[in-house]
């Protein structure tokens, strides 16, 4: 965002003046942080009065609601849930507890995460990115699942961490794309070439 108001001031495309436009990008910081702390100090005041077996439902309620709001205001929601986790990290003490809950959860979320974004890919615009764009893809996804393996011996890793941390490093594409898609939506000029 920061860096939108950077270029957009130098190309001449603000709508605003460039205070208006700090004080607007200030104001969705602080709500976003102010969501997350909020959010992640009723979830660590609320998961030790519910009972054992309804803790996960408040935390997908918590983060359901978070999300909720986030659309409707407007306000980035990694960063919300960033300022949740730790908060709930330095205000509760079940951490444990909290962690295992959400392990149970983790990959419904992730599918979830990838499920609606991936719905807005138009597979169409990689065929514009041409040979670059399928050299990038190959490229990235060589160094990604190989990096870890080659140094792996030499820093004395497990095996397990050798031969499964470069298949997860490949998720990472998910908010590559995001921040991508974030960005066409912030200028559509951005996505512009690739419609």
């Amino acid at each position: 965002e920061l860096m939108f108001l950077g270029i957009h001031a130098l190309q001449g495309k603000l709508g605003d003046p460039l205070f208006s436009e700090m004080l607007f990008f200030a104001q969705g910081i602080g709500i976003s942080l102010g969501l997350g702390i909020l959010g992640g100090l009723a979830v660590s005041f609320c998961y030790g009065l519910v009972t054992e077996n309804r803790r996960l439902v408040l935390l997908v309620a918590a983060v359901i609601m978070l999300l909720g709001v986030c659309q409707v205001t407007e306000v980035p929601y990694l960063l919300t849930f960033v300022a949740m986790g730790i908060t709930v990290a330095n205000t509760t003490y079940h951490g444990r507890q909290l962690n295992a809950e959400l392990d149970r959860i983790t990959g419904l979320l992730w599918v979830v995460f990838f499920a609606t974004h991936g719905a807005e890919l138009d597979l169409g615009a990689l065929q514009k990115a041409g040979v670059i764009g399928a050299g990038y893809i190959v490229l990235r996804s060589l160094g990604k699942y190989f990096g870890p393996m080659v140094p792996g011996p030499k820093g004395h890793e497990e095996p397990t961490v050798q031969r499964w941390l470069g298949l997860s490093l490949l998720s990472q594409a998910g908010v590559a794309i995001t921040l991508s898609d974030i960005a066409a939506e912030r200028d559509p000029s951005l996505g512009a070439d690739l419609q």
